[in-house]
């Protein structure tokens, strides 16, 4: 595990995800699976959750070569990367220090089968500020498999210059992507 990553408690974790989407997501998750398990793909429907859609994605996780690939992503997020990643790996679809917060966030989730909640922000040329905060929870293929899939929320938020989201936050990356944390759920 990555030392960065730091276990929470329920309250905390829930307090992360700070938007109603990606807790709408880990409330519909913790209805079908429970805190201790992955959620299997037949209990999945996405038709439960309408609202959340745009924010959803899904990635595909090879644990033989620890690869993460997309497999579907919501509309909210596809106007956000204005470029087709469907199929494409992380680091084929994603450029820069993004990368690195990505797999630490999607790979924690998928190889300890635990949900994650990551925060971080870019800030642009011109005074635009934006957050993003993005909910992983593992799920598997095959109700006796291993977790082969993470299933997320991505949702985005307008910050003013020079704050954070987060009184705790501690800028750890280089370039206009700021990782801000990175919490798993403690079991």
């Amino acid at each position: 595990m990555d030392d960065t990553i730091e276990p929470v408690n329920l309250d905390r974790f829930r307090a992360a995800m700070a938007k109603r989407e990606p807790i709408a997501l880990f409330d519909y998750w913790l209805e079908k699976c429970g805190p201790q398990s992955a959620l299997s793909r037949n209990r999945f429907e996405p038709m439960d959750i309408p609202k959340l859609l745009p924010y959803l994605f899904l990635l595909d996780y090879e644990a033989s070569t620890d690869t993460l690939r997309y497999r579907l992503i919501g509309t909210f997020i596809g106007s956000i990367l204005k470029g087709e990643i469907i199929g494409k790996t992380l680091e084929e679809g994603r450029k820069g220090p993004v990368v690195a917060h990505l797999n630490a966030l999607f790979g924690t989730c998928a190889r300890d089968s635990v949900p994650c909640v990551g925060f971080s922000q870019l800030e642009g040329e011109s005074s635009s500020v934006f957050g993003y905060r993005r909910l992983a929870l593992p799920m598997k293929s095959k109700d006796d498999g291993p977790v082969d899939m993470v299933v997320g929320c991505w949702t985005s938020e307008r910050l003013e210059r020079g704050t954070y989201a987060s009184a705790t936050a501690s800028p750890t990356a280089s370039g206009n992507e700021t990782l801000h944390f990175i919490y798993r759920l403690a079991r």
